[in-house]
């Protein structure tokens, strides 16, 4: 797994922040709303999360959007860049795909060393949960048979 300089995981965390904000952002606003949040510096510069942000403001597929950041991708020489424009395609497709929260945070955390914890992801909030899953995960297997 690529390891994340210090510059690098500074843009990891100011880009899983500002995802977690569009996707709530998303869910209150709607999506035509999200080109209003998209840094345009950024998006000339070619920032695949940025430029996102209006392409699924403007309704462009998930095929013209997955094929127009591979292409941005390929063009990174370095490490650092192919990383985080990898990051914020990812970030952005889960978003235009309208997954969960806990998704969006689980795909993003799996680009990395950084713990559950240190991402906010919480699977279980307590023993009690777990045993109460295991439980139900119990009932159902009988129910198979």
């Amino acid at each position: 797994m690529y390891k994340m300089t210090d510059e690098t995981k500074k843009q990891y965390e100011e880009l899983y922040e500002k995802a977690i904000d569009i996707w709530y952002i998303a869910c209150n606003e709607g999506v035509v709303a999200l080109s209003d949040y998209a840094d345009k510096r950024k998006v000339l510069e070619k920032d695949i999360f940025e430029l996102g942000l209006i392409f699924i403001s403007d309704g462009v597929s998930e095929d013209h959007m997955e094929k127009i950041f591979t292409n941005l991708i390929k063009q990174e020489t370095e490490a650092d860049k192919v990383f985080l424009k990898s990051l914020q395609k990812e970030a952005i497709m889960a978003l235009r795909k309208n997954s969960s929260l806990s998704i969006l945070k689980l795909l993003l955390n799996s680009f990395t060393f950084r713990t559950f914890k240190e991402d906010g992801i919480y699977l279980f909030d307590n023993l009690d949960e777990r045993l109460n899953i295991k439980d139900a995960v119990q009932r159902i297997k009988a129910h198979k048979v």
